[in-house]
C-alpha cells in the first residue's frame, strides 16, 4: 500500500515537471520573436484625401513585423513615373510631410530606383525587431486625369456628364510581404453628388488582376464623399491592389436672379432666359500647365525644340553673311552670250537647281549642235493617236569635230554615245539608255566646269548643322524613345534642308556670269529694237542669228519672245529651209521646238518598260503564273 503511494507521488510530480516544460515552451515560442523569422504586415490603413488643387494627402499606417535578422527599418515605394500610349513620360510630384514609427519622427532617406520613389525608414546604424507601427504621410500630384468618356462608364446611367476626373492608383505594388489586413479610403472633394461617384477594386498579379475579394463603400458626410475600400482576403506576396474612382470634373450651376455667382461669368442655356456657372470639384489645368508639365515630365522634347531653335538661329545669321559678302551689279543688255559659253552652261547658271532640268539643257545642246552642223533633226508631226517624234541623224561636219577646246570635247562625246552603232537615233523609250548616257554626259560636264566654279552650297555649314542636329537626337533618343522622336528627325531633315537650300547661291563670280546672263535674256526677249539701241548697236536680224541663239533662247525661257521678233524677216522670205532641220523657219517659229524636243527626251529617258512590270522578289511564284513574268533580277548585257 505504501509502495502504490510512493510510486502514485513520484507520477505525479512528473507529470507537474512536464507540464511546466511543456508551458515554458509554448509560452517561449509565443512571445521569443526569434521563433518568427518570416516578416509580414498585420494591418495595412490607407487614407487618401483628394485636394481642391488636384493634389492627394495620402496617410499610411502600417503595423509591420520584423523578424530578428538584422532588419534597420521598412522601405515604401511610390509610383511616380509613367508612359503614355506615345511612349512620353508622365511624372507625378512626390513629397514627404512626415514619418513616425511608434509614434515617434523617425529618420528617413528618399530614393530614386527606375519609376519609383523609394522612402527608406530607419537608422542605418540601428536594428529593430517585432512588431512596428509606421506612418507615412505624403503629398502627391499628378494622379489624376481629367479627359471625356461615355456615360455608360458611370453607375449612373441617368447622368449627362461628358468631363470627368479620373483617380487610378495602385494602393500597392508587388513588392510586400503578406498583408493580413488591408483597407483603403478615399475623400473627394466637397460638392459632388454621391449617385455621380464610381468606383471599383483590383486584386491579384500583374496580368490577371480581378474585380473580387473586397467590399465598397461609400459614405456622404457633410457634403463629401468617402470611400472605403475593405479586402476580405490576406494579399499574398507579389500580388497587387488598385483602385479606380472617377466622378464628374464640373457642375452647372443655376444663376441667383440672374446674376453672377461666386464673380464667375454667366453663360446661357440654349438661348433660354436661364443661366448657370460652372462649378467645379477640382481645379481644371490650364493649357499652360499642361504644356508646361508634359515639357518638364519629357526633357527630350525640350532638348530637341532647343537644337532646332539654335540650327535655324545659326542659319539665320549665316544666311545674312553669305548674302551680304555678295556684290550685286546692274543688269545691262547684252548682244551674245557671255564668254561663248554653249547654250546648256547658259541654262545651268540661270537654272539654279538645273538636274532637275536637265532634258531641257540636252535639249538645247542638241539644236546648239544640229546648228553648228554636227547632226540634223527630223521632226514628224503627231496625229491623235501617235504623238510626235524627233530623229536625230549625223552630219557632214560629225568627223571634223576637234578637241581644242572643252565644248568641243563634250560634243563629241555627246554625239559618240549617241551615234555608237547607227548614222541614226530616234528619240523614244527603246533608245533609254543611250539617251540617258549621253545626258549624264552632259551633267556631268557642266558640274565639273560650272557648277563646282561658280556656286556655292556652304557645305561646310551644312556639315556643321548636321552634326549638331544628329549629336541633338542622339542625346534625346537616349533620354528616351518615342514616335514624336521620329517625327523630330523628319522634321530636322526637313528644316535643314530647306535651310541649306535657301543659304546656298553664287559664288562672286558666279554673281557677274550670272548679271550677264540676264543680260543677254533681256536682248533676246526684248523685241522693240528702239529700246536696245539707246545701249548699243544690236546686231542684224537675220536666219543665221535666229538659228544661232535659238538653244539660248530655249534654255532661257523667251524662245517665243526670239521667235515673234524674227516674224517680220521671215515673212519676206519665202522658202528659207535650216539646213539642220527638215523644217521651215516658218514652222520652226510656230511648233515651239523647246517644248517638244525636252518632252520627248523626258519620256524616253523615264525606266524603261523592260523593267515596269518586274515582279518583286517573293511577290510572286512561277509556280503560279506559269514563268509568265519572267522572274526577278537579272541584268541587261548591252555594249557600250
Amino acid at each position: 500500500m505504501y509502495f502504490n503511494k510512493l510510486n502514485f507521488k513520484i507520477i505525479n510530480k512528473l507529470f507537474l515537471l512536464f507540464l511546466c516544460f511543456v508551458f515554458f515552451n509554448i509560452n517561449y515560442s509565443i512571445y521569443n520573436p526569434q521563433e518568427y523569422t518570416q516578416e509580414y504586415i498585420d494591418n495595412l490603413d490607407i487614407y487618401i484625401k483628394i485636394n481642391k488643387d488636384r493634389t492627394a494627402d495620402i496617410k499610411t499606417k502600417i503595423n509591420y513585423f520584423l523578424p530578428n535578422s538584422g532588419r534597420h527599418g521598412i522601405s515604401y515605394h511610390f509610383p511616380v513615373r509613367y508612359k503614355d500610349k506615345l511612349g512620353n513620360n508622365i511624372n507625378a510630384r512626390f513629397t514627404v510631410n512626415s514619418i513616425l514609427k511608434n509614434g515617434i519622427h523617425e529618420e528617413y532617406k528618399l530614393l530614386d530606383e527606375d519609376n519609383f520613389k523609394i522612402v527608406q525608414i530607419g537608422d542605418p546604424n540601428k536594428y529593430v525587431s517585432g512588431n512596428q507601427i509606421y506612418e507615412i504621410n505624403t503629398t502627391i500630384d499628378g494622379y489624376l486625369a481629367f479627359f471625356s468618356k461615355d456615360k455608360s462608364r458611370s453607375n449612373n446611367q441617368n447622368n449627362n456628364f461628358d468631363n470627368w476626373v479620373e483617380f487610378y492608383y495602385r494602393v500597392i505594388p508587388e513588392l510586400h510581404p503578406d498583408i493580413k489586413k488591408t483597407i483603403v479610403k478615399l475623400e473627394l472633394p466637397e460638392g459632388i453628388k454621391k449617385e455621380d461617384v464610381s468606383f471599383k477594386a483590383y486584386m491579384g498579379t500583374l496580368g490577371n488582376l480581378k474585380s473580387e475579394n473586397y467590399i465598397a463603400s461609400i459614405e456622404n458626410i457633410d457634403d463629401i464623399n468617402i470611400i472605403e475600400f475593405n479586402l476580405t482576403k490576406l494579399l499574398a506576396k507579389g500580388q497587387i491592389f488598385t483602385i479606380f474612382v472617377y466622378w464628374p470634373q464640373f457642375y452647372l450651376d443655376p444663376c441667383v436672379d440672374n446674376k453672377m455667382v461666386q464673380d464667375k461669368p454667366i453663360k446661357p442655356i440654349d438661348n433660354k432666359e436661364s443661366c448657370y456657372v460652372e462649378r467645379f470639384t477640382v481645379n481644371p489645368i490650364s493649357t499652360y500647365e499642361r504644356l508646361s508639365k508634359f515639357l518638364k515630365d519629357n526633357l527630350y522634347i525640350g532638348i530637341l525644340l532647343s537644337g532646332l531653335v539654335i540650327i535655324c538661329v545659326y542659319y539665320i545669321f549665316k544666311i545674312r553673311e553669305f548674302k551680304s559678302s555678295i556684290k550685286k551689279g546692274t543688269i545691262i543688255p547684252l548682244f551674245y552670250p557671255p564668254k561663248d559659253m554653249p547654250a546648256s552652261a547658259v541654262g545651268c547658271l540661270y537654272i539654279y537647281n538645273y538636274s532637275k532640268k536637265i532634258n531641257k539643257l540636252f535639249a538645247a545642246e542638241i539644236v546648239n549642235m544640229a546648228v553648228h552642223n554636227l547632226l540634223k533633226i527630223n521632226y514628224k508631226k503627231g496625229s491623235l493617236l501617235s504623238p510626235a517624234t524627233y530623229t536625230i541623224s549625223k552630219n557632214s561636219e560629225f568627223g571634223s569635230i576637234d578637241d581644242n577646246n572643252q565644248v568641243n570635247k563634250i560634243h563629241k562625246s555627246i554625239l559618240n554615245t549617241l551615234f555608237n552603232n547607227n548614222d541614226k537615233i530616234e528619240i523614244n523609250k527603246k533608245n533609254n539608255r543611250i539617251i540617258l548616257r549621253a545626258s549624264k554626259k552632259l551633267n556631268d560636264y557642266l558640274k565639273a566646269y560650272y557648277e563646282d566654279i561658280y556656286f556655292d552650297y556652304h557645305t561646310s555649314t551644312a556639315v556643321k548643322a548636321i552634326v549638331f542636329g544628329f549629336v541633338t537626337l542622339l542625346f534625346s533618343l537616349y533620354l528616351n524613345k518615342t514616335f514624336i522622336s521620329i517625327i523630330f528627325i523628319i522634321i530636322y531633315v526637313i528644316v535643314i534642308s530647306i535651310l541649306s537650300y535657301i543659304s546656298s547661291g553664287y559664288t562672286q563670280q558666279g554673281q557677274k556670269l550670272l548679271e550677264d546672263i540676264l543680260g543677254f535674256r533681256k536682248f533676246l526677249s526684248t523685241t522693240e529694237s528702239e529700246r536696245l539701241k539707246t545701249i548699243g548697236t544690236p546686231p542684224e536680224k537675220t536666219p543665221e542669228l535666229y538659228e544661232k541663239y535659238l538653244p539660248y533662247a530655249m534654255v532661257l525661257g523667251v524662245e517665243k519672245a526670239w521667235s515673234e521678233k524674227f516674224a517680220s524677216v521671215f515673212n519676206k522670205i519665202e522658202n528659207y529651209n535650216p539646213a539642220w532641220t527638215n523644217l521651215n523657219a516658218r514652222l520652226l517659229s510656230q511648233i515651239n521646238i523647246s517644248s517638244g524636243l525636252s518632252s520627248a527626251l523626258s519620256s524616253a529617258i523615264t525606266p524603261s518598260a523592260i523593267y515596269k512590270n518586274m515582279p518583286a522578289p517573293g511577290s510572286i511564284s512561277g509556280l503560279e503564273d506559269d514563268g509568265k513574268s519572267g522572274g526577278s533580277g537579272g541584268g541587261g548585257i548591252e555594249s557600250w
